[in-house]
């Protein structure tokens, strides 16, 4: 009995680990580049998963917002991360819980109807199938000019306003924003036509 007093937490803590190690982290990059005239068609892949947090609270009734956020820079700056936004988009869809009928529910102005799944890990899947491709306006480029895109993805299920919001700095398991994923530099006339 005594050592199943000291087994018990390095279980615990090694399962904690594991976890941390190889998890991944949910972001979104970019994976391919298609000029059409004066557009971009852009294509995202969406990398990880939803958090068993996040999940647990739209089961319970709470309604989630996933936005993805994609921006094409000119080249340069501060480690060559970009500069001035040259055209932005910025996409979300609305999750929530049907109870009745045991489905989460995606909704998206993208969307022609809305979209039922079961299965929590399908979600990303779905998202990352209805936004592709995400189509960038080019505005007066010249073909010299070096650019970057860069995109993230954010989830926001409860917004709490003053003086009530200095709870979620300190204790967030719901909302998530992850960091930027930049491109390599390209020029348009390096991007393939389509």
């Amino acid at each position: 009995m005594k050592k199943l007093k000291y087994i018990i937490p390095i279980v615990i803590f090694l399962i904690f680990s594991f976890h941390l190690l190889f998890s991944k982290e949910l972001g979104v990059r970019i994976v391919d580049n298609e000029l059409n005239g004066k557009e971009l068609y852009t294509t995202l892949l969406i990398e990880g998963n939803f958090s068993y947090d996040t999940i647990d609270a739209i089961k319970n009734g709470i309604t989630a917002r996933v936005y993805i956020t994609v921006q094409l820079l000119r080249s340069g700056g501060i480690l060559n991360l970009g500069q001035g936004t040259i055209s932005e988009k910025r996409v979300y869809f609305t999750i929530n819980y049907d109870v009745w009928d045991n489905n989460f529910v995606i909704k998206s102005k993208k969307l022609k109807s809305n979209i039922k799944t079961n299965n929590p890990a399908e979600i990303i899947h779905i998202i990352e199938k209805n936004i592709n491709p995400l189509v960038l306006p080019l505005k007066s480029l010249s073909i010299k000019n070096k650019l970057i895109i860069r995109s993230k993805i954010e989830i926001q299920t409860i917004k709490l306003y003053p003086p009530f919001g200095i709870f979620l700095y300190f204790f967030d398991p719901w909302n998530y924003e992850s960091k930027w994923k930049y491109s390599e530099p390209f020029s348009v006339k390096d991007i393939k036509k389509g």
